[in-house]
């Protein structure tokens, strides 16, 4: 039995490239995942179920079975569950910023990212039905 859990990392600095883009001019919406949106949310939101749809598709494509086919099993991925925001900081100094901004309404503040690496772990350390109170850990 295989726990898979995607983190997708650097969606903070897509989301800065794409406000980037279209502060100098550059249409929303030109391109796939390019589309800052109105808030950090809805742009994480919306790129990781793009990441879901062409997953799907591809299994689809080729013949795959991703759960959703089999009685008993979860469909695979899910947004929110085995797919998941993983914010990561750079460098130290990237680390310290985020630090100061603890108290701020803004995302990916401290809160946040917390939470979202719980939630990593989570996914991660699922129990054994095989085994119960063994607790198999994928990293």
């Amino acid at each position: 039995e295989y726990t898979v859990v995607l983190a997708v990392t650097k969606l903070y600095a897509a989301r800065e490239a794409a406000l980037l883009e279209v502060a100098r001019g550059a249409p929303r919406g030109c391109c796939p995942g390019r589309d800052p949106h109105n808030s950090y949310e809805s742009y994480v939101e919306r790129y990781l179920g793009k990441i879901v749809a062409s997953l799907r598709s591809s299994a689809r494509m080729h013949g795959w079975l991703l759960g959703e086919e089999l009685p008993g099993y979860q469909p695979f991925p899910l947004d929110g569950m085995t797919v998941l925001d993983a914010p990561a900081w750079l460098s130290i100094q990237d680390f310290r910023a985020s630090a100061e901004r603890r108290g701020t309404a803004e995302l990916p503040n401290q809160r946040y990212i917390f939470g979202q690496l719980e939630r990593i772990l989570k996914a991660l350390s699922v129990e054994s039905p095989e085994h119960p109170g063994l607790i198999a850990a994928s990293f």
